[in-house]
């Protein structure tokens, strides 16, 4: 299954697709706007064809959080022997990482250091399976496991 932009063909920019979400079923989520329209794209298992039912459910959603692009993202300063945490989350968030699955949501954190230094970055201990793409200033960064 595939959603697409606008209701033209050929068709327009793709927001998301999916396969075997649910078994050998599919399911997106995508963000979309009032008054849009939008093409959903659905196909079978190589050459199989027969009917299904399409189910389509709304969610009011919320407001992005303040993070949410990475072109608004302010860096926090990382000094040497501190650990700074970050904390959120992409709730309402929109998709703009394009190493995500397609119609993954995804909040940015970003980082400068005053000096050259060893970085460690994980998500261990999370409860939630979110993903967010941390972006680096220029100074050398060598990255450890």
């Amino acid at each position: 299954m595939a959603v697409y932009d606008g209701c033209t063909c050929p068709v327009g920019t793709q927001l998301g697709c999916n396969d075997d979400y649910c078994g050998l079923q599919s399911q997106l989520m995508i963000p979309v706007v009032a008054g849009h329209q939008y093409l959903v794209e659905v196909g079978g298992y190589g050459s199989n064809t027969g009917t299904g039912i399409l189910n389509v459910s709304c969610d009011a959603g919320g407001e992005p959080p303040e993070n949410d692009n990475c072109s608004d993202v302010t860096p926090t300063t990382i000094v040497a022997n501190v650990t700074t945490t970050f904390t959120g989350n992409n709730e309402d968030a929109t998709g703009d990482c394009a190493t995500l699955d397609p119609g993954a949501t995804e909040a940015w954190e970003a980082f400068t250091l005053t000096e050259k230094m060893d970085v460690t970055i994980d998500y261990c201990g999370t409860s939630r399976h979110s993903n967010w793409c941390t972006s680096f200033s220029p100074t050398p960064v060598r990255a450890v496991s």
